[in-house]
């Protein structure tokens, strides 16, 4: 009787422990940063200068009158070969190449006018926020 009782104990938990076990939601899925980067087109939200000073400037905020940078044409597509397109703010196109450095917490984009490292201080599907330290500029993108 008491090797029974203690079957059905088990049985019961295991019974338990499996109908309590919660399906995997597939319609969530992980992305690398990597795939996050080069899945979209990126435009300016928000764009700063001498953000490392006190005197720091909102230079440009998307649907803001008056800013003292007009950075609505820019666009920035990276791609997963490594490649990069960007318009700049007069519109001219600049081609590249960039890739992430430092496990990732920083992208490095070459193009005709040099070499440019930021740090990035946040990547989702919908930000892309980044801090290049050297020159104190500070952006927020946003998918176009």
């Amino acid at each position: 009787m008491k090797t029974i009782s203690y079957f059905l104990f088990f049985l019961f938990l295991l019974i338990g422990a499996t109908s309590c076990k919660k399906e995997k939601d597939s319609s969530i899925t992980t992305k690398t940063k990597t795939e996050l980067l080069t899945s979209k087109t990126w435009v300016y939200d928000e764009y700063f200068t001498n953000y490392n000073q006190a005197s720091t400037l909102v230079a440009y905020k998307k649907g803001k009158a008056n800013n003292s940078m007009d950075l609505s044409l820019n666009k920035v597509r990276y791609n997963a070969d490594g490649t990069y397109q960007e318009t700049t703010e007069n519109g001219t196109t600049l081609s590249g190449t960039w890739k992430f450095l430092n496990g990732e917490t920083q992208t490095e984009v070459t193009n005709v006018m040099g070499t440019f490292t930021s740090n990035v201080i946040s990547l989702t599907e919908t930000s892309f926020i980044w801090y290049d330290q050297s020159v104190g500029r500070y952006g927020k993108m946003i998918p176009q």
